[in-house]
């Protein structure tokens, strides 16, 4: 769950939010596809996708911390 001390989430909020979410199981789904290639290039190909999709995600978590945007993890 993801809130705003003493605030509420607006929709720019939690568009930011979602993306960040997404991108987590993006990551995920990349993860688990990496384990089960073989072929020299698609790894490389999903490798620096992996790159990609950490450094869209290190973005987003900026964002989130430059708004406040916190995450309750219990």
């Amino acid at each position: 769950m993801w809130f705003k001390k003493n605030k509420g989430l607006s929709e720019e909020d939690k568009e930011i939010v979602i993306t960040l979410n997404d991108l987590n199981m993006e990551i995920k789904s990349l993860h688990m596809c990496l384990d089960s290639i073989t072929d020299p290039s698609l790894i490389d190909a999903h490798i620096y996708e992996m790159k990609a999709l950490n450094m869209r995600y290190k973005y987003y978590l900026e964002m989130c911390k430059a708004r406040g945007i916190m995450a309750d993890v219990f």
